[in-house]
């Protein structure tokens, strides 16, 4: 066993203890606590660590209210307030906005009404052999039961309740992945297809409502709305401007309203160019994790006077807005905590052209 101070709390939610050269990462552990703990992986100096003991205890701790936090690896803040929690996100983000000379910005925080039972959507994974249905353990492949699991909308947790006694008759492989979620009044399950199915989502309605709300109060009267990576429309759905939503998934086809594209193509700009002529002044940027790495390229094509920028991974977020902020200002920022009791939460930064 190793001893080990915390430092400070990195964006994933892990206590940080240096040693020399060498950097260790203990999850469910807050700053100035002290204890030991048990290297799990490593690689060239860096260490994923479990907790196995607590000499010292901060005074920020709480006893969780999940039975299952110190083993499952889906919530990282219930041995804290969520207070806390958000002040510790709001520190990472801010770290993050460094990289824009933006660390004195002011980050507006929305938060959500619901700290647990807020998930419209869950994955779980599990293995027939063992008869275990859950979540991975940190840095494992082996699998934690959950049956008093406090994240899901309640609704989505009825039909867990009902499959904990029948899943082993309905996994359709002896391992894999189960998902429940809701969609319009219903709530399905889906076993081992793509993430997602039925359509993308955001897991927290509530917030999700807000964010939808943000985006509405920024967007200027009579402007034509670029949304790249729409979707289905989740955050220009309810604008009474003109919208035209660029996604991958929009297979309908192209109408008014949606056209069908891969973003991350070479050509994508070019394409798009080629079949339509219009002008948007303003953009609404919501990509996957990777991020836009040609943010740059459509900015500079359509010169729009206003972009939003909304991610649920902040790093690149952060990293596409560094090449355009010549010609850009930022004029808000804000932290959505569309995940709260996770580490995970929604970034989102409007700039106006300058």
């Amino acid at each position: 066993m190793i001893k080990f101070i915390i430092d400070h709390i990195d964006p994933l939610g892990q206590g940080v203890f240096k040693k020399g050269e060498d950097i260790y990462f203990i999850p469910k552990t807050l700053p100035g606590e002290e204890g030991h703990l048990k290297v799990l992986k490593k690689s060239k100096g860096v260490h994923f660590c479990e907790l196995i003991n607590l000499t010292k205890k901060s005074p920020l701790r709480t006893e969780p209210t999940c039975p299952h936090f110190n083993q499952c690896n889906g919530c990282d803040y219930l041995h804290t307030s969520y207070t806390n929690e958000i002040e510790f996100k709001v520190a990472n983000y801010r770290r993050l906005l460094k990289s824009l000379n933006q660390e004195e910005t002011k980050i507006e925080v929305i938060e959500s009404p619901k700290r647990l039972g807020y998930r419209n959507r869950i994955q779980l994974h599990y293995h027939k052999k063992i008869k275990k249905l859950g979540f991975k353990k940190y840095k494992s492949s082996q699998i934690v039961d959950i049956p008093e699991c406090k994240i899901m909308l309640p609704e989505v947790q009825s039909t867990y309740e009902k499959l904990k006694s029948t899943w082993t008759r309905q996994a359709n492989k002896p391992f894999g992945h189960v998902e429940i979620y809701q969609q319009d009044n219903d709530v399905l399950v889906s076993w081992n297809k793509k993430y997602a199915q039925g359509g993308f989502t955001q897991v927290n309605g509530e917030v999700n409502e807000k964010l939808q709300k943000l985006i509405e109060s920024k967007i200027i009267n009579n402007d034509n709305v670029l949304d790249l990576f729409g979707g289905n429309g989740n955050l220009t759905r309810s604008l009474k401007n003109k919208t035209l939503r660029i996604d991958l998934y929009n297979d309908e086809g192209r109408d008014s309203k949606r056209f069908h594209l891969n973003l991350f193509e070479d050509d994508a700009l070019s394409s798009f160019q080629s079949h339509n002529k219009e002008e948007f002044k303003t953009f609404i940027v919501d990509p996957p994790r990777s991020g836009f790495k040609n943010l740059d390229l459509w900015a500079n094509a359509y010169t729009p006077n206003n972009i939003i920028y909304v991610s649920c991974h902040p790093p690149t977020m952060v990293r596409d807005i560094q090449k355009i902020m010549n010609y850009y200002k930022v004029e808000s920022s804000h932290l959505i905590d569309l995940f709260p009791s996770t580490h995970h939460y929604e970034a989102m930064i409007s700039l106006t052209r300058i």
